[in-house]
């Protein structure tokens, strides 16, 4: 088991499939780094492959409201505390990456698409230690947070694709009407 690990993502909204990564991350290292991308409209650059992920309907939560989703589900998955950390990440803006990454920690890494692919190259340029977990099809992937998102717009059932937290909270802080009256 390594010292530290580092996952990242938008986790907008944060689904079933992203707590898989997570854990899978989790359980190779005795403390894990939980990198938020698109933490902030400063660390966008806008780039053509990922034109989709900086569209605002595409980013209905803030940093904090995902901080704490994070924070509640791998709780109530048994996570202690004092094992993980949640942080900006700025995946766009590679410049800055040292200025957050914690020093000696390997990269977990879930590929799926062409973006994922891009950003395991560019870590290895920049010198960061990667694990891929796994790699899959877009098909093979599972749940997206954009399906959810698209669910919650249609008022169908999405609970069953996100722990418990995750929909108690989203409900709690009318995070599904943001998505509905948003379009």
């Amino acid at each position: 088991m390594i010292e530290k690990g580092l996952v990242y993502g938008r986790f907008q909204i944060l689904h079933l499939k992203h707590v898989e990564y997570i854990l899978a991350a989790k359980m190779r290292c005795k403390r894990l780094y939980i990198g938020i991308t698109m933490s902030d409209d400063l660390h966008v650059s806008g780039g053509e492959e990922d034109n989709y992920r900086i569209r605002r309907s595409a980013n209905p939560l803030t940093y904090i409201e995902r901080y704490e989703m994070l924070r509640d589900t791998l709780l109530s998955f048994g996570v202690p505390r004092e094992e993980f950390e949640i942080i900006p990440f700025p995946i766009d803006r590679v410049e800055y990456l040292g200025q957050y990454l914690p020093e000696g920690a390997v990269c977990f890494m879930s590929i799926c698409d062409e973006w994922t692919a891009n950003n395991e190259k560019r870590f290895e340029k920049l010198g960061i230690p990667v694990e891929v977990l796994w790699r899959r099809t877009k098909e093979e992937k599972g749940v997206s947070g954009s399906q959810i998102r698209q669910r919650i717009l249609a008022d169908e059932k999405w609970d069953d694709l996100v722990p418990k937290t995750v929909f108690d909270y989203v409900l709690s802080h009318g995070i599904d009407d943001r998505i509905k009256f948003s379009k």
